[in-house]
């Protein structure tokens, strides 16, 4: 169940990305795209998507440790897995 979930916070991130850029690159082209990403961005349904993406990636984020340092924990990883872990943790 875990890893479906992972696979799915990660499509989110991927389709959240792709809006971010979508976004920016009507911000980009003038003051007419700035206005329009804002009043998409502030209506109800962007906050929505907004609060979505955040908590995919949040999610993910953590999921990701989580394997981490299960694998570390158990042995099977290598010295790269735990400094990736070690970077992620912040220790």
């Amino acid at each position: 169940m875990l890893s479906i979930l992972h696979r799915l916070s990660g499509i989110a991130l991927t389709i959240g990305f792709l809006l971010l850029v979508t976004g920016l690159v009507a911000i980009a082209t003038g003051s007419s795209g700035y206005a329009r990403a804002v009043r998409l961005s502030s209506s109800a349904p962007g906050k929505i998507l907004l609060f979505f993406i955040l908590a995919a990636f949040g999610y993910h984020g953590s999921a990701c440790r989580r394997w981490l340092s299960c694998r570390s924990s158990s042995g099977l990883a290598g010295a790269g897995a735990l400094s990736v872990l070690r970077v992620a943790l912040g220790a």
